[in-house]
């Protein structure tokens, strides 16, 4: 469309212990009408690596959840129509690198988005504050 019905919601977190250049590392996604849909996998490329996931969704109702040993962040957004689309982010702290691929879901069947990225910290062996 011509822009005038784009209905984008922004997710923030902050986060100390992350390098100060070249911090990203990885990422992936994935899309569906479902109720669960995993992130797609990532492998870090170093130890005491920050991964942050986020899911969008485009209708109200049921809260999220998330696997893997992943917290989430703040309150869910839930979505409101014509104006915004739902979500919620989560992280974790991995302190030794392997293959992760959470899975978010809900009860019910709706588009979902989701996005996963991994970032290095400062110092090997560093930790994350939020």
């Amino acid at each position: 469309n011509a822009g005038n019905q784009n209905y984008s919601t922004i997710y923030v977190g902050a986060f100390s212990g992350v390098q100060t250049s070249g911090a990203f590392d990885q990422q992936n996604g994935a899309g569906a009408n479902a109720t669960t849909l995993a992130t797609g996998a990532v492998v870090p490329t170093t130890n005491n690596q920050l991964i942050i996931t986020q899911l969008a969704f485009n209708s109200s109702g049921t809260p999220v959840s998330i696997d893997s040993g992943f917290t989430e962040l703040g309150p869910e957004i839930n979505f409101k129509a014509s104006t915004f689309y739902g979500g919620q982010m989560a992280y974790l702290i991995q302190t030794t690198a392997a293959s992760v691929n959470p899975t978010w879901t809900r009860t019910n069947t709706n588009v979902l988005t989701t996005r996963i990225a991994t970032f290095k910290a400062k110092v090997a062996g560093g930790f994350f504050n939020i």
